[in-house]
């Protein structure tokens, strides 16, 4: 059972990191807002029941790296930065679709 609560700390660790991107504010305001809106939606799941699952740990350690394959693009100021923020949101959707999901069906 460690194992399964341990996802708390992976999504502080990507909070952490989404914030460390706001703040370099180099970026566009497309990508600052975008980033905001998720850490906005992502710190009231953190102590939901669903986040202690396999497979949203699975999903919080796609989201880091796709994180950091983003920071990596953002740097080099490449084109497919925005499919890169693109493909973190994707995933961060099903995070919050299956959050609910998990709540409709134990309430």
């Amino acid at each position: 059972m460690k194992e399964l609560t341990a996802t708390k700390p992976l999504i502080q660790d990507l909070i952490r990191r989404w914030e460390n991107l706001l703040a370099d504010n180099r970026h566009s305001p497309e990508i600052e807002y975008r980033l905001y809106k998720m850490i906005l939606h992502l710190h009231p799941l953190a102590d939901r029941i669903y986040m202690k699952t396999v497979h949203a740990r699975e999903l919080i350690l796609q989201c880091i790296a796709k994180t950091d394959t983003l920071r990596q693009e953002l740097r080099r100021k490449g084109p497919s930065r925005f499919v890169y923020l693109t493909d973190i949101e994707r995933t961060f959707e099903i995070i919050l679709k299956k959050t609910y999901e998990f709540r409709v069906k134990a309430g």
